[in-house]
């Protein structure tokens, strides 16, 4: 009798286990299909959140090349009213060093004239204008800038 209920207590004891393994088993794979669903989403939402973020940066973009031209415009506007502001102040102080200063160019522009005379055409105008490309590039960047392309309409100098 002993025997048998050990037996007895022995398959029981076997198809609990076998039943709590399936348990483990279907709970496993229930975490599986969980997890992987959870990875999907969060795969997809990292996804748009990076899509979202490449917009944004895409959009902020241009608005940096804005806010930079805008920053070099007012450097050179600074810079041109400086300039401005001391050759006003010059002119008013003294009149005579400016008159001075304009003879001795209208001399030196003749003087270029007559080295000149002998030059062909196409040199001559190259060379002039590039003196007068030089002379409305006030910061020497090799470019005219909007503030000189405006003086330059305005004929300012």
């Amino acid at each position: 009798i002993a025997q048998r209920k050990a037996r007895a207590y022995l398959t029981r004891r076997k198809h609990e286990a076998a039943r709590a393994n399936e348990s483990q088993l279907t709970a496993a794979g229930e975490l599986m299909r969980i997890g992987s669903g959870a990875l999907a989403y969060w795969s997809v939402q990292c996804q748009q959140a990076h899509i979202y973020l490449r917009d944004r940066v895409s959009l902020a973009t241009p608005y940096r090349a804005v806010l930079e031209r805008a920053r070099l415009e007012l450097a050179e506007a600074i810079s041109h009213s400086l300039v401005t502001r001391s050759l006003d102040r010059l002119v008013l102080e003294k009149p005579q060093r400016m008159a001075e200063l304009s003879s001795r160019v209208k001399k030196g522009d003749m003087k270029k004239d007559r080295e000149r005379k002998g030059l062909p055409m196409k040199e001559r105008l190259a060379i002039e204008m590039r003196e007068a490309f030089d002379h409305f590039d006030l910061d020497g960047s090799g470019e005219i800038g909007r503030f000189e392309f405006l003086a330059m309409m305005k004929g300012k100098r």
